[in-house]
């Protein structure tokens, strides 16, 4: 064998392995991008579950909307009404007032 033939030969070798790790490092990279976009994409479909639920509930908000069961919530839960002669027990070991607008859902005041 002459010179030409071994510088050759280990050539090909440089160019096969050079070759299989751009191969390997693509393949890496390409598997993770693929996994970032699944995940983004479970994500998207929550989301989407949740707006489409948001949906369902506003909708039943609009057609009970002139309901006067509507109006009775409305009136207890936002103004604080009550029905004549009754009567409201609170709990004091509650950390919420439900009679009380300005606390938020942790007890905790605005």
């Amino acid at each position: 064998m002459s010179k030409e033939n071994k510088g050759g030969f280990k050539l090909i070798h440089l160019l096969l392995i050079v070759f299989f790790v751009y191969f390997g490092v693509t393949v890496f990279k390409q598997n993770r991008i693929i996994k970032e976009l699944k995940s983004e994409k479970t994500e998207m479909n929550a989301q989407i579950e949740q707006i489409k639920a948001d949906i369902d509930y506003l909708n039943e908000e609009i057609e009970s909307a002139g309901t006067l069961k509507f109006i009775e919530r409305v009136a207890r839960d936002d103004y604080g009404m009550v029905k004549p002669r009754e009567t409201i027990y609170i709990d004091k070991d509650k950390q919420k007032n439900p009679f009380d607008s300005k606390t938020n859902k942790d007890g905790k005041t605005d």
